[in-house]
């Protein structure tokens, strides 16, 4: 776990060979928090519960403009992808995480790359892909996507207070699964993360820009 791996070899996008037998949460996941939340340690811990489960990982990492190296927003085996090109390479049974999505899917700004990012989405579930994606703001997030989850999860830092270690995060996980109007809720906590080892997971420092397109 100490370094940081990139997945060896080119994934077959028309003949993916990975092993879905062993998971079950796709679907659209939005995660809702503050800054220094606990939002990508999560949308990380989700991943790595894919990949051991013989899923190929998606993650938008970025180049770093300072060092021209590429900052991997997760660390254990996965493929970088841009998301402005996401929707052409049809995958299938795969799990994509896009990290600070505001920058990528802005409701402000409904490009091309965004609204195709849109109809990606659309297409999630039935191609069986477990898409997650955070946002401090939701309102930022391009409609299409934003009112396309499947779940909305709230993340609380303990302590409020980000310049304190980490103790734990509360994840509020809320659905309109049924589709009756009636929100359920359930909450998870993930107690001392960094202690036990799932801090490793994730870049917090990780360099995340959109690329010009």
């Amino acid at each position: 776990m100490s370094a940081i791996l990139e997945a060896a070899g080119q994934y077959e996008f028309n003949n993916p060979s990975v092993s879905t037998g062993n998971y079950e949460w796709w679907g659209i996941y939005q995660h809702i928090g503050p800054n220094r939340s606990g939002k990508g340690l999560g949308m990380a811990v989700e991943a790595w519960k894919a990949y051991m489960r013989g899923v190929a990982v998606f993650a938008n990492c970025t180049r770093n403009p300072l060092t021209d190296e590429i900052d991997h927003i997760i660390r254990f085996p996965h493929y970088d992808y841009d998301p402005n090109g996401v929707f052409p390479m049809a995958l299938e049974g795969v799990f994509v995480l896009l990290d600070q999505a505001e920058q990528f899917i802005d409701a402000t700004a409904p490009t091309k790359a965004v609204r195709n990012f849109g109809n990606f989405s659309y297409q999630a579930k039935k191609r069986l892909i477990a898409l997650h994606f955070d946002t401090v703001r939701p309102r930022n997030i391009y409609n299409r996507v934003r009112y396309n989850s499947d779940w909305n999860i709230y993340s609380k830092r303990y302590p409020h207070n980000w310049h304190l270690p980490l103790r734990a995060v509360l994840y509020d996980l809320r659905t309109d699964e049924k589709g009756d109007g009636t929100v359920q809720s359930r909450k998870v906590v993930l107690r001392n993360p960094i202690e036990r080892g799932f801090g490793r997971l994730y870049n917090s420092l990780a360099y995340v820009r959109k690329e010009d397109s």
